[in-house]
């Protein structure tokens, strides 16, 4: 990291650990006088950071420097105390005012004590600001002193504040409403977030297995041709193949790399590999013998009907990317997709830890790990500074040895600095260079949709609308955050959702699960807990119905029937009470409630969520209840959510055997069901 001239202009150019430069402009400080020591030191500064880090170093630097220097005339940088005291006092207030930091008066207190103020500690640290001159710090609204007599501490939550019901938390692919704290709001939200989910799921991973067969078909393809022979007729200037015709007819001549048929197509994609590394039309026949532009349009129905089937639902990407896929070569949009579907399977990978992992570590061990009972792939999450292990499922071991496999095919052409990162994409726009890295914001563009018109996921999958999902909706970070999100519906555990993300308890709590969530489930379980007591305290009387939440004895059985199940070991001894009260006679036994469901039924239950998830059917349709039965759809959805997680987790291997059974007889069964007018008619009944 140097200072540098480029365009007449001073600029900071920076080096990404790619190999790749980028710089920042820093021209506003020379317009005032002794700027070089000052740059120096903040050149320094940054030594040992990360280029990223360096980078939002600097841009938060300038955003409080850039407008203080300009709007005080600054001529020179201060040499006394005096001096010294203005400008920090100038910092300070640009720093809460200045329009050019698009952000809360939280976040500019901490950019201010996390970012300015230390380094005019370190400036003073090295004698440049004299010692006398006081830093301050930088308080958040509200915040007094230790010892002021104004602290006074109350026991209990923070005092209740209004919200709109309009009020929501976009920190998942579903919205969390600010409004509802009702536990069934956690089963309406629940089922939206893994309906969002599971149709997001299904759409990158339709995505990847389109991308991959692309691929293998390539690779098949450039098997069955010999390079040796093409340089041959190449060399002879034999570039043409002839089909002689019958009844005097002259002969067809065509083009030996034109793709008139599978032999040809196979040259075409050999001979782009070989001598450009990539494919891109040319606008005449190459000197290696590549055919022109206009000649491969001319037989492009010839060419394409070698492609493997598209499982892209409106396949809006050009044949040229397709061709690059039959290389293994990869694009910004490629990346955006595969890194997410990777986050989605494995939570604890990050986006930037994904986007710029590297296949060996520093002694050149492969962190691809083929272990007793599973497959691990390591990543390192710089922000963390750590290493994070995962075992990988089937499809994200499909996903990293397929890239090693690409990687493999093309690393004669892959620069060294670049060969030791697992994404590696084309540079389209640039003349000196065939590969760079994944470029961040790009990459993420692909999966949000940031600009109207510009293409996206939903774009290629328009069925992901009728899901819930449209543009600047989703983000990598949104899809982390909702796997965590869920494995805390799953499990009703911090700690759970702690292992799931690799994060600690702190962390999962502060930042991943929403607290209107959190209070929604505390409520949940208050409520459970009251009506539990009532309901042993008031087993045998006349007046139980009364004493309880419940609208009908409908309800009473219900609860009462899912508080046994969710205590089957016998360890609460509330619910021992209250079965002894039931029936002084009943058998402790864990597998009773397991016993009384057959396989038959589980997979009519199963097969009921799964044609109310595949009609995409919004939690509040299915939340409305039947007014004979007081019963709504979402609680078999919710009550098969439960039991799968439950059987799928049974000590007995019979058990897990017939629900694995179940699940799979209920894929085809929702496949042949026509339900969903059934469960669609109180909606359009209202």
């Amino acid at each position: 990291m140097k200072v540098t001239i480029k365009n007449g202009e001073h600029q900071l150019r920076v080096k990404s650990e790619a190999g790749a430069y980028s710089h920042i402009n820093i021209h506003y400080l020379s317009k005032a006088k002794d700027w070089e020591p000052f740059a120096q030191h903040a050149v320094n500064y940054c030594t040992g950071k990360k280029p990223i880090s360096i980078k939002s170093w600097w841009s938060r630097l300038n955003s409080v420097l850039r407008p203080t220097i300009i709007d005080s005339e600054m001529r020179a940088f201060p040499k006394k105390a005096n001096d010294w005291s203005t400008l920090i006092r100038n910092l300070y207030l640009t720093t809460l005012i200045t329009p050019e930091i698009k952000s809360s008066i939280y976040t500019r207190v901490a950019i201010w004590n996390k970012n300015i103020l230390p380094f005019l500690v370190y400036l003073q640290d090295r004698d440049q600001i004299p010692i006398e001159v006081l830093i301050p710090t930088m308080k958040q609204v509200d915040q007094v002193q230790k010892n002021s007599s104004f602290n006074v501490s109350v026991i209990g939550e923070k005092a209740a504040y209004k919200v709109n019901h309009k009020d929501q938390l976009d920190k998942l692919i579903c919205p969390v409403s600010l409004s509802r704290t009702d536990s069934e709001y956690l089963d309406e939200l629940y089922y939206d977030l893994e309906r969002k989910r599971n149709n997001l799921h299904r759409a990158l991973a339709d995505y990847w297995k389109t991308l991959k067969e692309f691929f293998e078909t390539g690779q098949k393809l450039l098997s069955e041709t010999d390079l040796a022979t093409l340089e041959r007729r190449i060399k002879a200037k034999d570039l043409y193949d002839i089909y002689p015709r019958e009844n005097g007819i002259p002969p067809i001549r065509r083009q030996f790399s034109s793709g008139h048929n599978r032999k040809s197509f196979a040259a075409y994609l050999l001979l782009s590999k070989k001598y450009k590394g990539f494919i891109k039309l040319s606008s005449k026949i190459e000197d290696c013998g590549l055919a022109s532009r206009s000649v491969m349009r001319e037989n492009k129905s010839l060419w394409m009907s070698q492609f493997p089937p598209s499982y892209i639902e409106k396949d809006k990407i050009g044949y040229t990317g397709k061709l690059n896929w039959m290389l293994g070569l990869l694009g910004n949009m490629d990346v955006s997709f595969i890194v997410a579907l990777l986050m989605m399977e494995n939570p604890k990978f990050t986006f930037l830890s994904l986007l710029n992992c590297k296949i060996e570590d520093k002694d050149g061990k492969s962190r691809l790990e083929i272990g007793e009972t599973s497959i691990s792939f390591t990543i390192e999450k710089s922000r963390a500074k750590a290493f994070k292990k995962e075992g990988l499922s089937s499809l994200s071991l499909e996903i990293i040895t397929t890239l090693l496999e690409m990687r493999a095919a093309n690393l004669s052409n892959i620069p060294t600095d670049l060969s030791k990162y697992l994404f590696v994409i084309l540079a389209v726009n640039s003349k000196d260079k065939i590969f760079t890295c994944p470029q961040n914001s790009r990459v993420t563009a692909y999966l949000t949709g940031r600009e109207d018109g510009s293409l996206f996921i939903g774009s290629l999958f328009p069925s992901l609308a009728d899901a819930g999902i449209s543009r600047n909706q989703l983000t990598h970070s949104k899809l982390r955050a909702s796997e965590g999100v869920l494995e805390y519906f799953r499990t009703g555990s911090i700690r759970a959702v702690s292992r799931k993300l690799g994060n600690g308890t702190r962390v999962a709590l502060e930042h991943y699960l929403p607290k209107p969530l959190i209070a929604a489930y505390n409520t949940r379980q208050v409520r459970r807990f009251q009506n539990l007591m009532l309901v042993s305290a008031c087993a045998n009387e006349d007046y139980l119905l009364d004493a309880v939440d419940f609208c009908n004895l409908n309800e009473l059985h219900s609860f009462i029937l899912e508080m046994l199940d969710l205590d089957s070991k016998g360890n609460n001894p509330l619910i021992n009470y209250l079965k002894d009260e039931i029936d002084e006679k009943h058998e402790k036994n864990q597998g009773d409630l397991i016993a009384n469901i057959s396989e038959k039924s589980l997979t009519v239950l199963y097969a009921y969520k799964l044609v109310a998830e595949n009609k995409n059917l919004s939690a509040s349709t299915l939340a409305q209840k039947d007014s004979k039965t007081g019963l709504a759809p979402i609680a078999f959805i919710t009550l098969a959510k439960h039991l799968n997680n439950t059987l799928s987790q049974h000590n007995e291997t019979s058990v897990r055997e017939t629900n694995f059974s179940a699940k799979d007889k209920a894929l085809l069964m929702a496949e042949k069901l026509e339900w969903d007018r059934l469960i669609m008619r109180r909606a359009n009944i209202s």
